[in-house]
């Protein structure tokens, strides 16, 4: 099974010029000690920092220096992160979006085991694999508002469902509108007229969530639709567990 390897070492700071310090290492001698083969960048004193792959040559900047106090000659911690090439993030190229909703932590795909992966990456320490899981929440949150006319309509709605590895994000997501569109309009469009507004037109997107989860592949989806004050009477709140369409 593929997991984040981190190799830790202690390696002196050289003079790389008069704004500039160098960690250098022999690679041959670290991948000797099986250590880890290809590193995707450094950790030194909490600071990420970017390496130069063919040796492993680190060279860190005057704002680090001025931060961390550093010296030439300084005996410094180093540790060296390499992800696994089987691991892929959960949104291609947007680490910003694969981030577990609950918790913060990044998600990936683990292609060889085809389980999703969390992983802590804290801003100032290495990373860490948290756990892996079988199954995708998926959390579609949306909003509808109409203006005008004898009763405008304002409501906040989440839908959620799971999805197993093998499923696309897109595909899902897809299927979860389309679900939602006609569960709107069964349930709040009936009977209206040629002249009515039909919510399900107006149903805006706001987000979508991710959560690893236990479960996968769930052919449903809850949908809770909680629609807000208006003059003067209560929120309302309408929830049902409805199929999701598939095309």
């Amino acid at each position: 099974m593929a997991k984040l390897k981190i190799g830790k070492l202690k390696m002196n700071l050289t003079r790389a010029g008069p704004d500039r310090l160098r960690i250098s290492y022999p690679a041959k001698q670290l991948e000797g000690v099986g250590i880890i083969e290809k590193p995707n960048y450094a950790v030194v004193f909490g600071k990420k920092v970017a390496i130069r792959r063919k040796d492993w040559r680190i060279e860190v900047g005057i704002k680090h220096i001025e931060q961390l106090n550093l010296k030439p000659g300084q005996v410094v911690p180093v540790s060296y992160v390499q992800y696994p090439t089987e691991w892929e993030l959960l949104v291609p190229g947007q680490p910003s979006e694969s981030v577990d909703t609950k918790t913060g932590n990044r998600i990936y795909r683990d292609t060889e085991t085809k389980n999703f992966v969390l992983v802590d990456e804290p801003p100032t320490t290495a990373p860490k694999e948290v756990e892996r899981r079988s199954g995708m929440e998926l959390v579609f949150t949306a909003a509808i508002s109409t203006d005008g006319g004898n009763e405008p309509f304002m409501a906040e709605i989440s839908a959620s469902t799971t999805i197993g590895y093998d499923e696309t994000l897109e595909d899902v997501e897809e299927s979860m509108q389309s679900t939602l569109h006609d569960y709107i309009l069964d349930a709040f469009d009936q009977g209206k007229g040629p002249d009515k507004q039909m919510l399900a037109d107006k149903v805006i997107k706001e987000g979508l969530e991710y959560s690893p989860s236990s479960s996968q592949g769930r052919i449903t989806m809850d949908i809770t639709v909680e629609k807000g004050k208006q003059r003067g009477r209560p929120t309302l709140k309408y929830s049902r567990r409805v199929k999701l369409n598939v095309s």
